[in-house]
């Protein structure tokens, strides 16, 4: 008999597979690269795919769209996902104001909705508009005034990543648009893409 034994990735939804649900994301990643040196595993197309296999369905209907994620392409990095996954959820272990939990709740009623017939049908710019049109509406007003005017158009709109920048500070309680000294209207702000 021999002493050495053999381990697998554990299988989905077992007591011993990690599960991601939207929090606690270092331990999910922690968990996962223990996993993945007992069980071998270097492939890093084979890593980032874990991440979906081991999310809830919520979480899978969130991310699955993007495409350092996308189970389909191919020479994915397993840095560039963990990145990914950071700015979506890295502030999800710090404790958070209720706005925050708005914002998650809005997260949730926009990943319930159809998804698109065909992600390569999607170009990078519709992506970005499509995600600022879903803010919630009590944010749109605040979020409009961090967006330059530049970036509030169809053509060139912000891009998701700066996006969730404005709306973190959002979420704090203290409103960035009152540091920077900024008043912002309804009214008076265009209406090209909001």
């Amino acid at each position: 008999m021999s002493g050495t034994t053999t381990y697998t990735m554990p299988i989905p939804g077992t007591s011993e597979a990690p599960k991601f649900d939207g929090h606690y994301l270092s331990d999910f990643i922690e968990d996962l690269e223990l996993h993945f040196t007992r069980a071998g595993v270097k492939d890093e197309d084979r890593q980032v795919n874990y991440i979906t296999r081991y999310s809830t369905d919520k979480i899978r209907k969130q991310i699955g769209f993007l495409p350092e994620l996308d189970r389909s392409k191919k020479n994915k990095t397993w840095d560039t996902a963990k990145t990914v996954l950071q700015e979506f959820y890295g502030d999800v272990d710090k404790p958070r104001p209720l706005s925050l939990a708005e914002f998650q709740a809005w997260v949730q009623l926009c990943a319930d909705k159809p998804a698109f017939v065909s992600k390569d049908q999607v170009s990078h710019n519709n992506l970005n508009f499509a995600f600022i049109q879903g803010v919630p509406s009590t944010m749109k007003a605040a979020l409009r005034g961090l967006i330059p005017e530049t970036g509030r158009t169809r053509a060139s709109p912000c891009e998701i990543k700066k996006t969730l920048e404005y709306l973190r500070g959002l979420a704090n309680k203290d409103d960035p648009t009152r540091r920077l000294g900024c008043t912002v209207d309804d009214k008076d702000l265009p209406k090209c893409c909001f």
